[in-house]
């Protein structure tokens, strides 16, 4: 890449070649900003929610990202607690061990972590009144996992990987191709 935007340069991450522009090629992210949008579509401004990101790697750090610049109240999680704390203080946030999360207040929950991806009973969640009335994104992308059937069961709000996918994509195209896409053209199941 010639340059990269600062979503990209804050996340260590790109996921988007913009168009060539005078020989010059610009790398892109548009994970976190694809979740942002997404949860914003469906409960309202993020400003203010207080919103626990599970795992540390490049996907939770670019959904962090994109929720401290929504005004989010941002807590991530990880199973190593040293790799959690590197993420957070980059993005001012606090942090903590997974078993943290039973003392944690929040309204979002977003798994960024392979977990539930090759065994659709695995989950980080094992207690599902945590779940309860929640809104629950789970990046898994193959299949429904048992985090979001858990959330559901429970009476919260689950989206599944694809709806990021959808969602992340939809902004891709919006910047190869100058398009004005709204969501609702991008109908995909939970």
């Amino acid at each position: 890449m010639d340059f990269v935007t600062k979503e990209a340069s804050e996340a260590f991450a790109v996921n988007t070649i913009t168009v060539n522009q005078d020989g010059l090629l610009s790398g892109d992210l548009t994970d976190g900003l694809g979740a942002v949008a997404l949860l914003e579509n469906e409960s309202g401004s993020l400003n203010g929610k207080r919103i626990v990101i599970l795992g540390n790697g490049g996907t939770a750090a670019a959904v962090t990202q994109a929720l401290v610049q929504a005004g989010a109240r941002v807590t991530v999680l990880g199973r190593d607690q040293n790799k959690a704390t590197l993420l957070a203080d980059k993005f001012r946030v606090d942090s903590g061990h997974l078993h943290d999360l039973a003392a944690i207040e929040f309204d979002v929950l977003i798994n960024t972590t392979p977990v539930g991806s090759l065994d659709s009973l695995a989950t980080l969640v094992e207690d599902k009144s945590l779940l309860k009335g929640k809104i629950v994104l789970d990046v898994v992308l193959d299949h429904e996992t048992r985090l979001t059937r858990d959330t559901r069961q429970a009476g919260g709000l689950a989206f599944s990987g694809r709806k990021l996918w959808a969602e992340q994509g939809r902004l891709q195209l919006v910047r190869w191709f100058d398009l004005d896409l709204a969501a609702e053209l991008l109908e995909i199941d939970p």
